[in-house]
């Protein structure tokens, strides 16, 4: 309701407002912690959740600046990279792709894609390409949900908490602390909602970015916003899932 009750232009200056100051955090906590890339959780205080929400912002970021005002851009892009977050860097050459691809420079979008993944290698180290027990999550999850769930329905909102810590427990899923969320907002949606709500949602996101073909930050934005949801959960947090809201609404808005 916020972002149809608030100005979009508003709403939009407040984002990019507070990422500049959550860079900031991010800079000054990796400094505090001695370097500790996972103590740079900002805002969010989830490093991962909170250099891909920044990634998210971006786009627009770099479309409102003009002339001076875009030194500021070091702040956010220095804050991605000591992230570490090897979602924040997909969502990065997503988006950058995807803005090159719109100006017809498919060149330069590849060669984006190709630095990113070489200079993730030695600044991820053993972290590069790790999935953190991910695929090992949905693999069981997805195995439980298909014999004993509700396919077409799905469990019922927000029933991932009580059902997934059941299915990991039931399974023997080898971690200390099971993991509360799905960590893949796209998959989550599946599982609670089924395919019914799933398939609407995803005819619903297909429309954005067809809307959005003519607006490089816009169709940027989103290409982010759906790598983000393929291994994190911008759903679940309040400031990623309120641009989230945001950016389809505006989308909508746009006219072909």
């Amino acid at each position: 309701a916020m972002v149809y009750l608030i100005p979009s232009k508003v709403l939009y200056s407040v984002f990019m407002w507070t990422a500049f100051l959550n860079s900031a955090l991010v800079i000054g906590q990796i400094f505090y912690h001695n370097g500790d890339s996972f103590s740079a959780s900002g805002v969010l205080h989830n490093a991962s959740m909170n250099g891909s929400f920044l990634v998210l912002c971006l786009p627009f970021m770099l479309s409102d600046l003009k002339g001076r005002w875009r030194w500021l851009l070091l702040l956010p892009v220095v804050a991605i990279i000591i992230s570490k977050s090897n979602i924040a860097y997909a969502m990065l050459g997503a988006e950058l792709f995807c803005w090159c691809a719109m100006k017809k420079r498919f060149w330069a979008g590849f060669l984006f894609l190709g630095l990113i993944a070489i200079f993730s290698v030695p600044m991820l180290g053993t972290k590069f390409m790790l999935d953190n027990a991910r695929f090992e999550l949905w693999r069981v999850v997805f195995n439980w949900w298909k014999d004993n769930g509700s396919v077409l329905w799905g469990q019922g909102p927000g029933s991932f908490m009580i059902f997934g810590l059941y299915i990991q427990k039931l399974s023997g899923f080898s971690l200390d602390k099971g993991f509360i969320w799905l960590h893949n907002d796209w998959a989550q949606i599946l599982f609670e909602f089924g395919i019914f709500v799933f398939v609407a949602i995803l005819i619903m996101f297909m429309t954005a970015l067809i809307k959005s073909k003519r607006t490089p930050w816009l169709l940027a934005s989103l290409a982010g916003l759906f790598v983000m949801g393929c291994a994190n959960m911008p759903c679940h947090f309040f400031l990623p899932s309120l641009y989230s809201a945001l950016l389809i609404k505006t989308s909508f808005e746009v006219k072909i």
